[in-house]
């Protein structure tokens, strides 16, 4: 009786081997025909799927071809799963793509909102635009850290009072917050000047 579990497990993870290996090659084919909404869809089935680190082996060795139309949606997929090789590779896919084409990064930014990210975050914004780069300015405006207090200064200059707004809270509890004649200088997300002002 054991041997027959055995044979039927071992069948089992056959045959889940065969339909992650017919789901990647359906990804791959999506993504190479440049159709990035269905690449995703399957990528999200085959992570289901697969042992995480063998899905991050398999990401690793696809991101390789910069050829393929749809790469970002690989390196997106890797950045969410905190894949500390893939950094070097998202910050010359940004630099080198139009904005439609790195807003698939954008899911993943907000699960980088840690000092751990900081440094990646400040120079991915550098050459992030429109909602990537919003969301890279969003995250760091949450992190509550002292390496943080120069960024979170600098985002008290954004055109978006959200930042702003979160950027002082994490300034309020990194530092303390900014106290004027011994009492302590309220802010809201409309009324913020004044604690911005003092920050700076």
């Amino acid at each position: 009786l054991p041997d027959a579990f055995g044979r039927f497990a071992e069948e089992q993870n056959a045959e889940t081997q065969t339909v992650e290996s017919r789901l990647a090659n359906i990804m791959i084919e999506c993504l190479r025909n440049g159709d990035r909404k269905s690449g995703q869809e399957y990528l999200v089935l085959l992570a289901v799927l697969a042992d995480e680190q063998s899905m991050l082996s398999k990401l690793r060795e696809l991101s390789k071809d910069k050829s393929l139309p749809s790469r970002g949606v690989i390196l997106a997929h890797r950045l969410g799963m905190k894949d500390a090789q893939v950094t070097g590779e998202v910050l010359e896919y940004v630099k080198n793509s139009s904005e439609a084409e790195t807003e698939v990064f954008v899911p993943s930014i907000e699960g980088l909102a840690d000092a751990e990210h900081l440094l990646f975050l400040v120079s991915l914004s550098k050459h992030a635009q429109g909602s990537l780069r919003k969301s890279i300015q969003l995250a760091v405006s949450t992190i509550k850290a002292g390496e943080a207090v120069p960024y979170l200064i600098d985002l008290l200059d954004s055109d978006d009072s959200l930042v702003r707004l979160r950027s002082l809270m994490s300034l309020s509890r990194c530092v303390g917050p900014r106290q004027k004649a011994g009492k302590v200088v309220t802010f809201s997300r409309e009324n913020d000047a004044e604690a911005v002002q003092l920050w700076k």
